[in-house]
C-alpha cells in the first residue's frame, strides 16, 4: 500500500483540526478562555500498512458535546475563570457567576444538556471533513504512485 508518510499524515489532522473542529467550536459560541483550544491535540499511530489518526482534548469536550447532566458539580476555579474570560467580570463578580452556574448546572444541567447537545464533535465525522481527509490521502498516494510507475518506466 502507498500510504503518506506518519508526518504527513499528522499535517492532514492538524489541518482538520484547524480547517473544521476550532472553527465548530468558535461558530457554537463556547469559546472563552481559549483553554480548550489550544490543548486540542492530534497524533497518527503507524501499524504495517494501517494508520490511525487521534484527535483528543480536554476532558470536558464530551460535555462540550453532550453537556452536564444535573447533578454535575463543576469546581468555582473554572467556572470563575470562564466567567472572567466570556463576560470580562473581575474577581468577586466572577466568584458570585461561578457560584451560581454551578448551582444551577447541579440543579438542571448545563445549557447544552438541555438542548440535547451540541454538534461540535460530530465535524469530525461530516461529509466535508471526510472528503477533506479522502482528498489529502489520495494526493500522497497519486504521488507516491506515480513515482512509483515513473522508477518502473525508467528501468
Amino acid at each position: 500500500m502507498f500510504l503518506p508518510e506518519q508526518s504527513d499524515l499528522e499535517n492532514i489532522f492538524r489541518d482538520v483540526v484547524e480547517m473544521f473542529l476550532i472553527p465548530r467550536f468558535i461558530s457554537l459560541g463556547m469559546r472563552a478562555t481559549s483553554e480548550w483550544e489550544a490543548n486540542v491535540d492530534y497524533r497518527v499511530e503507524m501499524q504495517n500498512d494501517s494508520a490511525t489518526g487521534i484527535i483528543s482534548g480536554r476532558d470536558y469536550s464530551e460535555q462540550l458535546q453532550h453537556g452536564a447532566p444535573p447533578g454535575t458539580i463543576v469546581d468555582i476555579p473554572s467556572l470563575r475563570r470562564w466567567a472572567m474570560a466570556k463576560f470580562g467580570y473581575g474577581f468577586e463578580e466572577a466568584t458570585n457567576v461561578a457560584y451560581a452556574v454551578r448551582n444551577s448546572i447541579a440543579e438542571k444541567g448545563t445549557t447544552w444538556y438541555q438542548k440535547g447537545g451540541s454538534n461540535l464533535l460530530d465535524v469530525l465525522s461530516e461529509g466535508e471533513t471526510l472528503r477533506f481527509i479522502r482528498q489529502r490521502i489520495g494526493e500522497f498516494i497519486l504521488a507516491n504512485v506515480t513515482a512509483e510507475i515513473s522508477d518502473i518506466i525508467k528501468i
